[in-house]
């Protein structure tokens, strides 16, 4: 029996995954986003072993899921899937239906959270102008329903009506909310510890909710947030970041700034709005440093040790290399503009070149220092670093 011990010491038997339904599976794949469709239970076991083997730590929270989905018939399994469905559409509810919300949706929003007019450009920076560059991040968490609970620490009982229920403080507040709601309207509600657990952790599925409110209300606020940070920073004389990317502020690495978030962060995220007077929130963050790397996938009919091969231009990935600010210790890559067939590869290449055998069952080569993998009997790939800093792995 494949077991293996992640985090926090929870050993994960693989094989309970065969008890898994294919409705589990696809809702699993599709709000965690994994790199892969659903292939069959056995082929599922082997690719979650492999993830796990591979030190993909990003998604050890989806094999503690899929071991809690494993402990339920394939009845519970559809009513928990079901459920999860039920609890999403009640949080929109809840939101949509509240007086706050229509107080919200159609007052003058430059007013209530008027946006300063700045130079800095729009978007990210991911494009070969910055490549092997440092960077800093500040990236809201839960962004939109931050903007939620502005407008109900400022604008709520202040003239106006709150969006969210007087004991709801959190995402997880919501969630919980919502499922109490679903939980009494419901004949059959099986493990709500595993439909509300599902429900907070699915990035997607929160960013599919708030997607069916207003987002493009819900952005403009978010904006606001990180344009007070971003006033706080230049006050306590940091610079100017070079993008702001929607709920995220881009700066330029620099050792004085990096000092001055790991000293200062929770008293740069603190800011005021007005409404008849001044009230002060706080804006819960992820801060991050990172170095851009950018790799070049390309397709060959050959490895190119032969002569007669043909090359055909594939994606350009970008790979961001984080690190923590202050301290430095080393985080999990993320890649921007990676097809998901190519993740797994690019996963293991980022934690020990060995690894790819797990996933092909022929042996990569090594060519002038460029990495060559086959993916069928014809097929060859290959993966170039195509900037100075290539990743290493500790």
């Amino acid at each position: 029996m494949a077991q293996y011990e992640i985090h926090g010491g929870r050993v994960i038997e693989t094989n309970n995954f065969l008890n898994i339904t294919k409705t589990a599976w696809t809702k699993i794949i599709k709000d965690f986003d994994l790199p892969v469709q659903f292939i069959g239970q056995s082929q599922m076991v082997v690719f979650m072993g492999n993830m796990l083997e591979s030190g993909m730590t990003e998604f050890e929270h989806v094999a503690v899921l899929a071991d809690e989905y494993s402990k339920y018939t394939p009845e519970e399994q559809e009513s928990i899937v079901a459920h999860i469905h039920k609890v999403s559409d009640k949080i929109i509810d809840v939101i949509l239906n509240s007086e706050g919300w229509k107080e919200f949706n159609t007052c003058d929003i430059n007013e209530a959270f008027p946006l300063d007019h700045t130079n800095i450009p729009n978007g990210d920076v991911y494009n070969h102008n910055y490549v092997d560059q440092s960077f800093i991040t500040i990236d809201l968490t839960e962004g939109a329903f931050q903007s939620i609970q502005v407008w109900d620490t400022v604008f709520g009982n202040n003239g106006f009506h709150r969006i969210l229920p007087n004991d709801v403080h959190s995402y997880l507040d919501l969630v919980q909310y919502a499922g109490d709601l679903v939980r009494k309207e419901s004949e059959h509600w099986v493990s709500g510890g595993l439909i509300l657990t599902h429900t907070f952790l699915s990035k997607r599925l929160r960013q599919v909710m708030f997607g069916k409110t207003n987002p493009k209300r819900l952005m403009h606020v978010e904006k606001y947030i990180v344009q007070r940070i971003m006033q706080n920073i230049e006050n306590a004389g940091g610079p100017l970041p070079i993008r702001l990317n929607n709920d995220e502020l881009i700066y330029e690495y620099s050792p004085e700034l990096d000092t001055l978030l790991a000293e200062n962060a929770d008293n740069l995220m603190n800011y005021e709005v007005h409404n008849r007077s001044f009230y002060g929130v706080h804006a819960n963050v992820k801060i991050n440093c990172f170095d851009l790397l950018e790799y070049k996938i390309k397709q060959h009919n050959k490895p190119t040790l032969i002569a007669e091969d043909t090359v055909y231009n594939g994606p350009t990935v970008y790979i961001k290399d984080n690190y923590t600010i202050g301290k430095h210790d080393k985080l999990a890559p993320s890649f921007k503009c990676l097809p998901s067939k190519f993740y797994c590869i690019f996963r293991c290449l980022m934690n020990d070149l060995s690894l790819m055998a797990l996933w092909f069952m022929k042996e990569p080569i090594i060519v002038d220092g460029i990495l060559h993998w086959m993916s069928d009997s014809s097929t060859w790939y290959s993966i170039e670093c195509t900037g100075n800093k290539e990743y290493k792995h500790e």
